[in-house]
């Protein structure tokens, strides 16, 4: 059955639309990295030109004047931007027509095909086969069709950032379904693999004792960017939590950033409901000052902290659960199949991911997994990203028994507002 197509009304000025329909390079910071390697490439080409002239007339005027030019329309490419081209289409489509103005409602429809934008001026669409990544940012949504070009819808553009954040969110997840092939169901393509609304936590947390120290842990991140990167990859809709880690964020994942255990808890349980599945990787920590100090502590004598408990996330998750599919990681030093053990049961997991702390700061690791009701399985050393494609692997597994098991009941999870019901 085909998913219903879903409509979404925004208002874009000119410019917006524009910048939608048209090649851009100035908003994204991925984007500005790349246009600043393609203009060092110019301007190597210039000057190697210049050379090449000079030696061959041998005129220095010639070079000077080559380079010149060469100078001039570089910069005239690198400047003649949106609000130029919006300028003379606002010109135009007056000139055709004064009652018209220059802002328009216009409407964003997403359907299987892709995404196409339509106001009084002007239609435009791009194909998901065309599309490579979508990302966003708090400013704008990025449909990415090449290395320096992308579809962009400006965020204030929606009626607020819960509107945008569900145009993101649907086009990610038509995006991954007509990326997984045909479908047999929702989010069920034919090769019998769910497309799943993911929600992975990643890194350390950060607990202030005062502006400038805290209390933080060894987690690098690793683990949870390479599920997350591995998870968009298979095409699913990615959601990554993520503490303060030096990593870039893999394509086609949303990544929401937070410092301390209690972001983290806030961030996860409110995307928690409509998740199909959540892998929590994150060390979060497990105390935190009882009062974190308005200035910074000055040396003196000894200094007593006093700790109080975070927020159990994975436990509070496990008690909020209906049908998701929940993995949990155990990282122990000792006792560690028990250790682990007790951690699956008490917080209602699916699988647990036993390590040690040997994995900090490393490409690779040494795991077990165990699933609820199975047996340990030993995975041997790996690397981290492919640990996370067997745990991916699982999390599909498990997601694909309790969607079976929740149509045999027919109960489930409340809908979710974002999803293709919404129109």
């Amino acid at each position: 059955m085909a998913a219903e197509p879903i409509t979404v009304t925004v208002k874009l000025e000119p410019e917006d639309f524009v910048v939608f329909s048209h090649y851009i390079s100035g908003t994204s910071p991925a984007l500005r990295k790349q246009a600043l390697r393609l203009k060092v490439v110019y301007v190597l080409a210039g000057l190697v030109g210049s050379y090449a002239l000079y030696h061959l007339s041998g005129s220095a005027l010639a070079a000077y004047l080559f380079a010149a030019a060469f100078g001039l329309l570089l910069v005239w490419s690198f400047t003649r931007g949106r609000k130029t081209q919006a300028a003379k289409l606002v010109k135009a489509l007056h000139a055709e027509d004064e009652s018209k103005t220059s802002t328009s409602v216009s409407e964003l429809t997403i359907t299987e095909e892709g995404v196409s934008a339509r106001n009084e001026f002007c239609r435009d669409t791009v194909s998901w086969a065309g599309v490579s990544r979508i990302e966003r940012t708090d400013a704008y949504i990025y449909l990415f069709t090449g290395a320096l070009a992308a579809k962009v819808v400006p965020v204030r553009c929606f009626e607020g950032p819960e509107a945008a954040a569900a145009f993101f969110d649907a086009a990610r997840r038509f995006k991954a379904s007509a990326q997984a092939g045909p479908s047999t169901g929702p989010g069920v393509p034919r090769n019998g693999r769910p497309v799943l609304k993911l929600l992975v936590t990643a890194g350390p947390t950060a607990e202030d004792i005062d502006p400038v120290r805290y209390i933080t842990n060894r987690s690098s991140g690793r683990m949870g960017y390479a599920l997350a990167a591995e998870a968009a990859r298979r095409g699913h809709a990615v959601t990554l939590v993520s503490g303060p880690v030096s990593l870039e964020c893999p394509p086609s994942v949303e990544r929401i950033s937070v410092r301390s255990a209690a972001e983290m808890a806030d961030k996860v349980t409110e995307r928690f409901e409509h998740a199909d599945a959540v892998v929590m990787a994150a060390a979060v920590a497990d105390y935190r000052p009882s009062e974190a100090a308005a200035g910074k502590l000055k040396k003196g004598g000894d200094l007593h902290l006093e700790l109080e408990r975070t927020v159990d996330i994975l436990a509070e998750l496990g008690r909020r659960k209906t049908d998701q599919v929940l993995v949990g990681f155990a990282l122990e030093t000792h006792d560690g199949r028990r250790n682990a053990e007790e951690k699956l049961r008490a917080k209602r997991l699916d699988a647990v991911v036993l390590n040690g702390p040997a994995t900090f700061g490393s490409e690779g690791i040494s795991a077990e997994m165990l699933v609820a009701g199975g047996e340990w399985s030993e995975c041997g050393e790996l690397t981290k990203g492919e640990l996370a494609r067997r745990i991916v692997e699982l999390v599909e597994e498990l997601a694909g028994n309790a969607r079976r098991e929740t149509a045999k009941s027919g109960e489930g999870r409340a809908p979710d507002p974002a999803g293709p019901q919404v129109q």
